[in-house]
């Protein structure tokens, strides 16, 4: 039975929590959170207010991090240099510098698991694509573009007001809200080696980070992409992810797989699993995630997503916010972590 300890209670927690009770070989063993009045959420369960104090005395076998960006990564390692596993929600890290650190820790307990919550990744519709894709029989990719049409209002940022300071979010809806989009152009496409961007605040929340962002990304094979996310459209809408091939056009919108030809009308290929309610655009795919870190752990296999798998949208998310600062075209350095300016 693996003992699994939840840290932060917040809008996240539930679908992990609901995840672990439904797993037959997993327990919820503790939650933690600095809200003292969150104890009656969970009546029954041993609840702490010290995530350290927890790791002591109930002594995991996994936690799950659903915690304010600036906490995962030293959180993480608190429970790693106890030999506990770590499940962690996006993003894995504040930046790039602190995604390599994490990466860095990884390396150092080879023993010890740490995966990420990238989703999507496991939708049918991604999971399909991604073997199009890699079979080629389509041609080679001649472009791709993501749109995030999200909505966010002033309460949003109000109620936790973390999530509008770098300090503690390391960004705004890039890292927040549309790294799930980011992560699945690179997952889907390949590593980013030019990145021209802009950032800005179209709403005027009178917070520090962004609520808009474009960027147009070159990618390794030759080819560019688009990437466009804001927090300011009128309602939550679907994200929309579009790859071009040489001899199709596939789309996944409203969590389905589209494929159009020349000449003929579009075929819808695959549908994702259904996943209702006011928090849908979050993906169906969280217990997928959860299920395969669990299973990893009890086969000692590696069917999760590590933080080295997400570095590419760190730095892409990272280039994006230099190429707005500076004016500039950004290149990124596959090998190394530093970037330069183009003229």
């Amino acid at each position: 039975m693996i003992r699994a300890a939840v840290i932060g209670l917040g809008t996240i927690s539930p679908l992990h929590i609901m995840t672990i009770q439904n797993i037959k070989n997993a327990t919820l063993c503790a939650v933690c959170d600095i809200d003292e009045n969150k104890k009656k959420q969970l009546p029954g369960i041993p609840f702490y207010t010290d995530y350290k104090e927890l790791a002591e005395k109930e002594k995991p076998d996994v936690v799950h991090l659903c915690l304010p960006h600036y906490l995962h990564y030293p959180v993480a390692k608190c429970f790693v240099e106890k030999g506990i596993n770590v499940f962690t929600e996006k993003p894995a890290a504040l930046n790039l510098d602190q995604v390599d650190e994490f990466i860095e820790l990884e390396d150092s307990y080879p023993d010890i698991k740490i995966g990420v919550c990238m989703q999507n990744r496991l939708n049918n519709s991604t999971r399909m694509l991604k073997s199009i894709l890699e079979k080629g029989d389509y041609g080679k990719i001649l472009g791709c573009y993501a749109l995030v049409p999200w909505s966010r209002p002033l309460e949003y940022y109000k109620t936790s007001p973390w999530r509008g300071k770098y300090e503690y979010a390391g960004g705004g809806v890039m890292i927040n809200q549309a790294i799930h989009a980011l992560d699945l152009l690179c997952y889907l496409c390949g590593d980013v080696t030019q990145v021209s961007g802009s950032i800005s605040q179209l709403l005027h929340y009178d917070i520090e980070v962004e609520d808009t962002a474009s960027a147009r990304l070159q990618f390794e094979n030759g080819f560019t992409g688009v990437y466009y996310a804001t927090n300011a459209h009128f309602r939550n809408e679907s994200v929309q992810i579009e790859i071009n091939t040489e001899k199709a056009n596939f789309v996944i919108v409203n969590n389905a797989l589209w494929r159009s030809m020349a000449g003929a009308p579009g075929i819808k290929l695959t549908e994702d699993d259904k996943f209702t309610g006011a928090k849908s655009y979050y993906g169906p795919s969280h217990g997928k995630a959860i299920c395969n870190f669990y299973n990893s752990i009890e086969e000692d296999i590696d069917d999760y997503f590590h933080i080295k798998d997400v570095r590419m949208a760190s730095a892409v998310i990272d280039a994006i916010t230099e190429s707005s600062k500076e004016g500039k075209i950004i290149e990124l350095s596959k090998e190394e972590v530093q970037k330069k300016v183009l003229c």
